[in-house]
């Protein structure tokens, strides 16, 4: 007597059986529980599973800087008021690569210029900073700068920018911001 060695049809392993089989496991292993002696004691600002903006290794230079204009780094999870901003990963990234004074000198040509000053968006800090970076000389030219930019309104070339899209908002608005300060201060040396 020849026995079939086929699996029968309730025996069969499917797709579907291995995710319901993938997920009881992962149930199961999230459903353990550390002693509350070993678990990590949490801040109220991270009492929600998620770090505080501007979390890294600069968070509390970012900080303190950016309340010198009177910026505060919200999360990303909650709508931003007036002040405040979401751009904790650009401010940061502009920090370590480029140092606090220039981060300062970003800071204060968004925020002490007549229609930008809630133009805090991570994109029109990153393009400010990387115009100065690109062509020194007029980051040596603050003054003409700071009255250049009071003419041209950020937040608008932004909206110009995303509808560039898929082309990066950042590149698209730091080439329109070189355009619009080339126009006012001359061409780059």
């Amino acid at each position: 007597m020849e026995r079939n060695l086929r699996p029968t049809l309730a025996e069969q392993v499917t797709p579907a059986s291995l995710f319901r089989s993938l997920r009881l496991e992962q149930g199961k292993r999230s459903a353990r529980r550390v002693p509350a002696a070993t678990q990590p004691v949490r801040s109220p600002s991270t009492a929600r599973g998620r770090p505080p903006a501007g979390v890294g290794r600069h968070a509390e230079a970012l900080s303190s800087i950016a309340a010198e204009f009177g910026i505060t780094i919200v999360s990303t999870s909650r709508r931003r008021r007036p002040g405040e901003t979401h751009a904790a990963g650009a401010l940061e990234e502009i920090l370590r690569d480029h140092g606090a004074d220039h981060l300062r000198q970003v800071m204060r040509l968004v925020r002490e210029t007549g229609p930008n000053r809630e133009g805090l968006w991570s994109e029109i800090f990153a393009a400010v900073s990387d115009v100065l970076v690109s062509i020194p000389a007029w980051k040596d030219r603050e003054p003409e700068l700071s009255e250049a930019l009071n003419t041209i309104h950020l937040e608008k070339a932004r909206e110009k920018a995303v509808s560039l899209r898929p082309w990066p908002v950042r590149g698209s608005l730091r080439v329109l911001l070189w355009i619009a300060l080339e126009e006012r201060l001359g061409p780059a040396a």
